[in-house]
């Protein structure tokens, strides 16, 4: 009987720590300020034309997978509204060696963008400029254009995912 009771006070202690965790709900905070957001077309001031469209979709599509927010194509439909900014693409070689130009063939390539966040008719603002910056390594044996041109699209995933981030998981 004495080796039982041991037993029988560790399998209630262990039934009560389970018990804790039944009613806890995973959320995500408090609620937003507000319900609809209309992304505006990104803006850009670089030499990569089709980084605007990669971007703004990603957003997109981030919010919506959400669901916490209602996606607005109009701006009046919208309670809030978020501007992109991008910045043009910058380089930074990762791999070198001054005396063989053949080791400079790894970079990492970096997108960043400036975000706004206001209600939709400015009077208040959420965040403003706030940088967002993704980055991916990539190797330019085939040539740096073609590495570039094929890291754009999980560049700007990135940077959507990121930037969606900031405007859901701020509150």
């Amino acid at each position: 009987m004495r080796s039982l009771l041991p037993a029988l006070l560790g399998l209630a202690l262990l039934a009560s720590g389970f018990t804790g965790c039944a009613g806890y709900r995973l959320t995500h905070g408090a609620p937003l300020p507000f319900n609809a957001v209309h992304v505006e077309p990104v803006t850009l001031s670089g030499p990569v034309p089709q980084a605007r469209s990669l971007v703004h979709a990603a957003v997109s599509r981030e919010l919506s997978r959400d669901g916490r927010l209602d996606l607005r194509s109009a701006p009046d439909a919208a309670a809030a509204r978020l501007h992109i900014s991008l910045a043009p693409p910058s380089r930074t070689y990762t791999a070198d060696r001054p005396d063989d130009a053949g080791l400079s063939r790894k970079l990492v390539l970096s997108l960043t963008a400036t975000c706004t966040l206001s209600s939709a008719d400015g009077a208040t603002v959420y965040f403003a400029e706030r940088p967002v910056t993704a980055s991916i390594d990539l190797f330019t044996d085939d040539g740096q254009i073609p590495a570039e041109y094929q890291a754009l699209s999980p560049l700007a995933d990135e940077l959507g995912r990121r930037i969606a981030q900031a405007v859901l998981d701020v509150w």
